[in-house]
């Protein structure tokens, strides 16, 4: 949970365009760290507005979403992350 006072940490993901009807509020996530593989849980919060993947000049692509995070202990802004949804069965 968030520390008191402050505002919840997030990440920002993009996903396949194929994917989008899946990319709900509230889908759990389990987000690593790129550099060293420590592991964070957190929930899809909101799709994001249209905008093209860092280093791809095509918005039409990927959906980007907002990830909020549980815990961030040691993540810090502008670290790279890998994103992986957590699908419930039906």
């Amino acid at each position: 949970m968030p520390r008191d006072n402050a505002e919840p940490f997030w990440v920002k993901a993009w996903f396949a365009k194929k994917d989008k009807e899946k990319l709900r509020p509230g889908l759990d996530c389990t987000v690593t760290r790129d550099s060293d593989g420590t592991v964070f849980q957190g929930q899809i919060e909101q799709q994001l507005a249209q905008e093209a993947l860092p280093g791809s000049n095509n918005p039409d692509d990927y959906i980007a979403v907002r990830i909020a995070l549980n815990e961030s202990a040691g993540l810090l802004p502008g670290e790279a992350v890998s994103c992986r949804l957590r699908l419930p069965w039906f």
